[in-house]
């Protein structure tokens, strides 16, 4: 809605899948190849969900998009058109779960090596592609979900947030700012906005009643546990409901709820230099950038 748009992109295996549409018009206004329980690595998230889009698999199906607008726009046009389209990328989570699921005994300096230099690469297949502004968000502090919680006080931790996952989402964003300083030097049509969604919701933690919420650690849809974290959100296991889901923090155990996202779409779009960096997505949706 911010940047002019009724609703947002559509997702590209859904448009694949409808013959009755013009997938070469359609895809001309925007896709969306999001993945839940996926990640930058390509084994991320098939031990716990079984079948996952990683993002090695989502470029091979942008490579499908910009094939099929090459054809009806010319390479050309195509070009200008992937060098002012926006991309948004909401990875790195679920490393982390994973990591934590399994109990792996992996340096975690080396998962976070292993995980930048493998987002390093993708994002460079990317650039290569035609893509220029680059909107990135970092890690919440997901540790502090409800089913991060409710694992940390049945292991002992208390009720508090899980030390691990946030040292994690701590540090993927220092290294991601790092790896665009060096992807800077390297792509120097590159325009980038990284959002330190860590600090904007481990801020709005401490003030959420400024901004009507009551709940900060259950979640609104879901089962078991105190924090109503340790089952999904799924309608055949009956789970419990909050009536006023605008003020809780989370929808259900790992997502935040409407009101939540909300916010953080409006400091993604309009945030100062206090958790955007070096502008916002919306600064960065006018930059002007070069083929």
């Amino acid at each position: 809605m911010m940047f002019g748009f009724k609703k947002s992109p559509p997702a590209f295996l859904d448009l694949l899948n409808h013959t009755s549409i013009d997938f070469k018009k359609k895809v001309q206004r925007g896709v969306n190849f999001a993945s839940a329980g996926s990640g930058i690595l390509d084994h991320t998230g098939f031990k716990a969900w079984n079948e996952v889009v990683p993002m090695t698999k989502q470029i091979q199906q942008f490579a499908t998009v910009i094939g099929n607008i090459t054809a009806a726009k010319g390479a050309g046009h195509t070009a200008k058109i992937l060098s002012k389209a926006l991309y948004i990328f909401c990875f790195g989570s679920n490393e982390f779960f994973d990591y934590m699921r399994n109990k792996s005994t992996t340096p975690k300096p080396l998962l976070l090596a292993t995980v930048q230099s493998a987002y390093s690469d993708h994002l460079k297949a990317l650039y290569k592609m035609g893509g220029r502004k680059f909107a990135v968000l970092g890690v919440p502090p997901i540790g502090c979900c409800p089913y991060a919680r409710s694992i940390n006080k049945k292991n002992g931790g208390g009720d508090v947030c899980m030390p691990l996952l946030n040292e994690f989402a701590q540090a993927f964003h220092t290294t991601t700012l790092t790896l665009f300083q060096h992807l800077t030097s390297e792509l120097p049509n590159l325009k980038y906005s990284i959002g330190n969604v860590y600090n904007m919701t481990m801020d709005l933690f401490d003030n959420y009643s400024r901004f009507g919420f009551k709940e900060i650690k259950k979640a609104c849809c879901g089962s078991g546990g105190d924090y109503n974290g340790d089952y999904g959100c799924y309608e055949p296991i009956k789970p419990n409901l909050c009536r006023n889901r605008s003020e809780y923090l989370f929808w259900d155990l790992y997502h935040p709820s409407q009101a939540a996202s909300q916010l953080l779409a409006d400091t993604l779009y309009s945030g100062d230099a206090l958790y955007m960096t070096p502008m916002n997505f919306s600064q960065l949706a006018l930059a002007q950038v070069h083929i």
